[in-house]
């Protein structure tokens, strides 16, 4: 609920090129590659594709901005 993605596009997390979102889980339900205008809420479960390095990049960008 407290990440730095809750209220945010996915464009604006600067992910291009570095990973791909391939998914994410909302209330039960799965979005297919949600666009760049995609705004996360709590309890989002996003799913990842990339590099180990990339995929942590990731992870902090979603959670600490």
């Amino acid at each position: 609920d407290r990440a730095h993605a809750v209220g945010k596009a996915l464009a604006a997390l600067e992910l291009e090129g570095k990973v791909e979102v391939t998914g994410v889980r909302r209330k039960g339900a799965r979005s297919q590659r949600p666009g760049p205008d995609w705004v996360f809420e709590p309890g989002d479960v996003v799913v990842l594709l990339g590099r180990p390095e990339n995929l942590a990049l990731a992870e902090h960008r979603f959670l600490d901005g």
